[in-house]
């Protein structure tokens, strides 16, 4: 495992809990807030643009470990795992056929389950992701737009550490063009981290009677949505997910010590609510199932090599936050 000392590990998590316990009643204060400056205001579309978002989820994590070296499954304690999400985006450039507009997301992912061969017992983690993205329209035409995604990002259990195993680069390009009544686009993922991976992206989006709408978007999403009223919208999904962190060092049974990535993968099928409850603020819910497809640690020099398999399960899957609209 990381190697710290008892002190530290339980100083950290006590810590990670107190700040949890602050930050959700500091959203949540502000959130009523501005309820109540601007409940007598009339709402505005459900599709108006978000600029903030904030939410937390449970996550899907370790429930029991396999060591390589021997057979034996341990069962941890178990205890509530959850993810928060603060996302913010601001203009750069937004006159002419090209605009541009930054983002930038922070993300802490809180876990228990992980096997300290020092300590001989389980433990959590705090792992957190800092990470900044321009995103770029350019009309080509009345039909055809480009669109790229260029994002750099912080991934560990260390706060904005850039260490080589951590930084990872991704851009998403992508040629849409306008049908009838929606748009189709084919493009390229590429992701650097140690070694290029690239992925084909294909989007497609329609509409049907009755505020139906369908939006594909390969190989991360299928989305159909209905429109309740102007203000809300009922939709249900299967996504897919992923997590990759740098874990820096750890210890091996044999006493080898090695540097170490926590990956996941995991599939989704949700059933969500979003209401646009002001101008401003929005309020959105997801409940579902969430299916591991894998889940462990790897050593970061080879990620071939797995250190622990963890055996998680299919566990529910609920998410509940808000979000800021421009006002119309």
């Amino acid at each position: 495992m990381l190697i710290k000392t008892a002190h530290e590990k339980s100083a950290i998590a006590k810590n990670c809990k107190g700040r949890f316990q602050l930050k959700f009643p500091l959203f949540f204060c502000i959130f009523t807030s501005l309820v109540c400056i601007n409940q007598k205001s009339n709402c505005q579309d459900i599709t108006a643009p978000r600029f903030f978002e904030f939410n937390v989820r449970p996550t899907t994590a370790p429930t029991s470990t396999t060591l390589p070296q021997t057979p034996s499954v341990i069962a941890p304690q178990t205890k509530l795992n959850y993810h928060v999400n603060v996302a913010l985006k601001f203009p750069i450039k937004l006159n002419g056929d090209t605009k541009i507009i930054g983002e930038v997301k922070y993300k802490n992912e809180f876990l228990n389950g992980f096997y300290s061969i020092e300590d001989d017992k389980f433990e959590s983690l705090e792992l957190k992701q800092s990470k900044v993205s321009l995103i770029l329209w350019r009309d080509l035409n009345e039909r055809v737009r480009f669109t790229n995604v260029l994002s750099a990002s912080s991934n560990s259990a260390d706060n904005l550490s850039f260490n080589k195993y951590a930084l990872r680069f991704r851009n998403i390009s992508m040629f849409e063009k306008k049908l009838s009544k929606g748009s189709i686009g084919v493009g390229a993922f590429l992701s650097y981290n140690q070694k290029l991976k690239v992925l084909p992206v294909f989007k497609y989006e329609t509409t049907f009677a009755k505020n139906w709408a369908l939006e594909i978007l390969l190989p991360k999403n299928i989305t159909v949505s209905k429109d309740l009223t102007k203000t809300s919208r009922l939709s249900f999904a299967v996504k897919a997910s992923n997590a990759n962190y740098s874990l820096g060092e750890w210890q091996m049974a044999d006493g080898n010590i090695v540097n170490s990535t926590y990956k996941r993968i995991d599939i989704r099928g949700l059933v969500g609510y979003q209401k646009q409850l002001t101008p401003l603020i929005g309020f959105s819910l997801q409940v579902g199932a969430s299916m591991p497809l894998s889940s462990g640690t790897y050593a970061s020099d080879n990620s071939q090599t797995a250190l622990y398999n963890y055996k998680s399960e299919i566990s529910p899957y609920f998410k509940v936050g808000i979000f800021l609209s421009l006002p119309r």
